[in-house]
């Protein structure tokens, strides 16, 4: 196989390693800085563009979708460790110990469905689609007077995303 053909087979899967990339980056940034935004930014501009270019150009696939959602995980997680600090600061603590409950709860998620169907499972739902825009605004946002709010509609949108995730996948184990 040829560069080009190499390039236009992979190119989603391409931009989805950018935001690998981007988180790696990210680490070794300051929370809230102007290169953190920079990085953040592109990382996050990266997950809108690799699921559209994968389907314009017909080369989704399973692999790919399951990269993207790794790199969606691993993104996330750095985020959160990178900007909990504020997060405790800025935010009621009942927000703070629900946002924990949450993880958790993904947590055991994704070790259940691991351990039954062995394989990472993470829908992308509109519900999972809206969670992590709504989460990836969280550093825009994190230092208004409105904040608190959003926290609380970004959980809210979360524990129903989860819930509709679970008995989906419940429901195609029964169907087996």
């Amino acid at each position: 196989m040829d560069k080009k053909n190499f390039l236009q087979k992979n190119i989603a899967n391409i931009i989805t390693c950018i935001r690998i990339i981007g988180t790696v980056i990210m680490i070794f940034t300051s929370v809230l800085s102007k290169p953190f935004y920079i990085v953040y930014t592109i990382s996050g501009l990266s997950d809108a563009l690799d699921g559209f270019v994968a389907r314009r150009t017909g080369i989704e696939s399973k692999n790919g979708a399951r990269l993207d959602s790794v790199a969606d995980l691993f993104f996330f997680i750095t985020m959160m460790i990178m900007i909990l600090p504020t997060l405790i600061e800025v935010l009621p603590r009942i927000i703070i110990v629900v946002m924990f409950v949450i993880f958790g709860a993904r947590v055991i998620y994704y070790i259940y469905f691991g351990l039954t169907k062995h394989k990472f499972i993470s829908n992308h739902t509109i519900l999972n689609k809206l969670t992590g825009f709504m989460l990836f605004l969280v550093p825009y946002f994190v230092m208004t007077k409105f904040f608190a709010v959003y926290a609380s509609i970004i959980c809210a949108i979360t524990i129903i995303s989860l819930i509709d995730e679970t008995i989906t996948n419940l429901r195609e184990d029964d169907e087996i």
